[in-house]
């Protein structure tokens, strides 16, 4: 299993938004990071961001066929570099990455 690092990003987004939101202390989230961290780092492969999937993820938003935002466009070149398939509960970037051939992995 790869986990980028542009994926440990947007947890860390998504963490920060629930303890600003109060949908969780600042104590546990906290805790995850250091969770995730450990997780990644002993079951994961790591996988960073190139300057080249910025380009890629450029291109795909340039189509205009898709509803897209950049962050998802990134996991999508990410994916496509790796030649990987794509594990995503997002229901709009499934279809992105069906659309574009890239294998989704189950859940």
């Amino acid at each position: 299993m790869l986990v980028s690092d542009f994926a440990a990003a947007e947890l860390a987004s998504v963490v920060s938004r629930y303890v600003r939101t109060n949908a969780m202390t600042r104590e546990a989230a906290l805790l995850v990071f250091p969770r995730f961290d450990d997780w990644r780092a002993t079951s994961c492969e790591e996988m960073w961001l190139e300057m080249a999937d910025v380009a890629v993820a450029t291109a795909l938003l340039r189509r205009l066929d898709s509803p897209l935002r950049a962050p998802d466009a990134l996991h999508l070149a990410m994916a496509q570099r790796a030649a990987a398939s794509l594990l995503t509960f997002d229901d709009r970037l499934a279809a992105a990455a069906a659309r574009l051939g890239i294998e989704l992995a189950a859940a």
